[in-house]
């Protein structure tokens, strides 16, 4: 594992190196294809105090990719966090009513981001030629992207997070 850093939940530049860790126990991401991508760390409760940062809402960097911690639990001598990639910033997002028609999948995927609820810094690209239809109500954008009857089972195609340097 490269380097592992933490952030502030608010941060916009990762081009620097915010609190690193190197004291970190273990850290595991595990990315399943169109699926969940997700990162656990254990981290000693350091008299640096660096564990106070892995902290709910807070951004961790590990292997050039941005995870947001979602759960922590801690005893005496460890903080265990569980972090979803910056992606799934996403699920609390949403989709009223959103019907990409007769376009390729570069196209769907620009609607279904520039159509949510709130505004938000995520794009995408797609090199999916399929033309097709599909109508979104109530859902957010990861389940439009990746659930049941979404852009990769309407489309096609496969998923492909790139490491984010800047949030603006």
């Amino acid at each position: 594992m490269k380097m592992i850093s933490v952030y502030d939940r608010n941060e916009a530049d990762f081009t620097h190196n915010g609190i690193v860790l190197p004291d970190t126990i273990e850290c595991t991401i595990e990315e399943v294809l169109n699926g969940k991508y997700v990162l656990e760390l254990t981290h000693p409760i350091d008299k640096k105090g660096k564990w106070e940062y892995l902290t709910e809402e807070n951004i961790i960097k590990a292997d050039g990719q941005l995870f947001r911690i979602y759960s922590t639990e801690k005893n005496l001598q460890y903080v265990y966090v569980y972090a979803r990639h910056i992606f799934y910033d996403l699920l609390h997002n949403f989709l009223e009513d959103v019907r990409p028609t007769n376009l390729n999948g570069a196209a769907a995927l620009d609607w279904i981001l520039s159509h949510t609820q709130y505004p938000h810094n995520f794009t995408g690209m797609s090199d999916v030629e399929t033309i097709n239809t599909q109508y979104f109500i109530r859902k957010n954008p990861v389940e439009a992207i990746l659930g049941e009857d979404s852009l990769v089972t309407r489309w096609g195609g496969e998923v492909y997070r790139l490491p984010i340097r800047n949030w603006n």
